[in-house]
C-alpha cells in the first residue's frame, strides 16, 4: 500500500510547549486529499488553537471513521483507502472534536477536473458557490470542492474566496480551478467564463399583518422587492401606493393604510415604473 505523507506549515510560530499555553481552544484537521485511490493511504495532521494565538501539533487523538468498510484510520492519523465510496472522518482530544470531513475513495487516479456553478448567473453584490468535480472515469467523479485552490481573472469584477464567488462590479469575468491529488499530479478546469451585471427587480410582495379593520384603525403595510439574485428589500417609503376607494380606505406615501368608512377597497403597491405590483383586499367593518 503507497502511503501519502502530507507537508505540514508551521502555524503561529511553530510548536510550543502544551503546558506554557494552558489548554487548546481548538482542534482542525489541516491538510487532507479529498480524493484518494483505494489501496492507497495518506497521513492526516491536526493543529491546536491555545487563545494566545499559538498552536502546535496535537499527539494524543482518538480518530474515527464513519465507514470502517471503505476506509479506516488508526490513532496515528494514517488514513488507509480500502474500497470504493465515501467515508466521513473526524478526531477528538479530550473534549474538543474537530469538525467532520468527507473522503472520497476512488477506484482509480483523477484522469480530469471541471467547474460547475451553483447559480446560472453572478449579480453585483451576490454571492455563488462554484463546485470542482474531478472526473475518474466515465461513470465515477467525485466532488473536490473544498481541497481545490480558486483564482479569478480580474478582482474588481469579482473574487473567489474558497469556492464561494462574490460579485464586485459590472463586467466579465473568469474563474479557474487546480486540484493536486494525493501524489501531486495537479489538474486544472477550463476556466468559466461569466459575466457580473445588476440584478434587476423581478417583483413586489405585500405583506399585511392584518387585512380587516374597524372604523378609524390603521394599519401599516409593507412593500417588499424581489431582485434577480433572490435578495429582497423593504420598499414600502419608495413604492407607488393606491386605494382603488378612498371613501373606504386611504394609503399614505409610507404604505400606512387607515379605515374611512364600512366597505371593500384593494390596496396596491408598485414599482416606480409600474411595472410591477402587488394587491391586498381590505375589509372596513
Amino acid at each position: 500500500m503507497m502511503v501519502t505523507s502530507l507537508s505540514l506549515i508551521a502555524c503561529g510560530g511553530g510548536s510550543h510547549d502544551h503546558d506554557s499555553h494552558g489548554e487548546f481552544e481548538s482542534i482542525k484537521i489541516t491538510s487532507y486529499h479529498q480524493a484518494i485511490v483505494a489501496n492507497t493511504s495518506q497521513n492526516l495532521v491536526v493543529i491546536g488553537s491555545f487563545d494566545d494565538g499559538h498552536t502546535e501539533v496535537v499527539k494524543e487523538l482518538t480518530w474515527k471513521s464513519s465507514n470502517p468498510e471503505v476506509a479506516t484510520i488508526d490513532d496515528n492519523g494514517t488514513f488507509s483507502a480500502l474500497s470504493k465510496g465515501e467515508t466521513e472522518i473526524y478526531a477528538t482530544h479530550d473534549d474538543l472534536t474537530t469538525e467532520k470531513l468527507t473522503i472520497f475513495v476512488i477506484s482509480a487516479p483523477i484522469t480530469d477536473l471541471s467547474l460547475t456553478m451553483e447559480k446560472s448567473a453572478l449579480y453585483v453584490g451576490s454571492k455563488s458557490k462554484y463546485f470542482a468535480i474531478a472526473k475518474v472515469s466515465d461513470t465515477e467523479e467525485v466532488d473536490v470542492s473544498l481541497t481545490s485552490v480558486y483564482s479569478s481573472s480580474d478582482n474588481s469584477v469579482a473574487t473567489i474566496e474558497g469556492n464561494v464567488a462574490t460579485g464586485v462590479a459590472v463586467g466579465d469575468v473568469s474563474f479557474s480551478a487546480t486540484f493536486t491529488d494525493a501524489t501531486g499530479n495537479k489538474f486544472t478546469a477550463t476556466p468559466f467564463q461569466i459575466s457580473v451585471s445588476i440584478a434587476q427587480l423581478m417583483d413586489i410582495k405585500i405583506s399585511a399583518s392584518v387585512e380587516t379593520l374597524a372604523v378609524g384603525s390603521s394599519s401599516q403595510f409593507v412593500a417588499t422587492a424581489i431582485f434577480q439574485d433572490e435578495k429582497t428589500e423593504d420598499v414600502s417609503s419608495r413604492a407607488t401606493w393606491r386605494s382603488s376607494d378612498t371613501n373606504v380606505v386611504t394609503v399614505s406615501d409610507s404604505g400606512v393604510v387607515k379605515a374611512i368608512a364600512a366597505g371593500t377597497a384593494t390596496i396596491t403597491a408598485s414599482d416606480a415604473d409600474d411595472n410591477f405590483d402587488d394587491e391586498v383586499t381590505v375589509t372596513v367593518q
